[in-house]
């Protein structure tokens, strides 16, 4: 089980008869998702998107968006991982928002959704 808090990002093991946990992060992300194909989790931390290995290693930037003259530092506040057409779904989290697509190295990135207050995308 993955669980984040606003400082942290944390597995654990629901196996055991004794909770135990492990640290993958020291921030907690705003969202995060599952690749079940390459068993990388992606996170987004402000206005970018990370992935990294499940025993947390291996953390690689696949996209940063950037600024915006009237509102500036951009916000990535939603995630979707499409492990099957190998893409990710995000919501750029401003008014008003949008949902984009792009492919798992962040590349061909495109807008799909435009509409005031979307929160989440699953």
């Amino acid at each position: 089980l993955l669980l984040s808090t606003t400082k942290k990002m944390i597995e654990v093991d629901l196996t055991k008869t004794t909770m135990s946990n492990r640290t993958l992060m020291t921030v907690g992300p705003h969202s995060f998702d599952f690749d079940q194909v390459k068993q990388r989790i992606y996170v987004t931390i402000e206005n970018s998107i990370y992935s990294f290995k499940m025993n947390g290693t291996d953390r690689t930037k696949i996209l940063e968006i950037g600024s915006d003259a009237v509102f500036g530092t951009k916000i990535i506040s939603g995630l979707t991982v499409d492990w099957i057409g190998r893409n990710l779904y995000y919501i750029d989290h401003f008014i008003p928002s949008k949902i984009y697509v792009c492919s798992m190295n962040g590349k061909y990135r495109r807008a799909l959704v435009e509409t005031p207050f979307i929160t989440s995308i699953t």
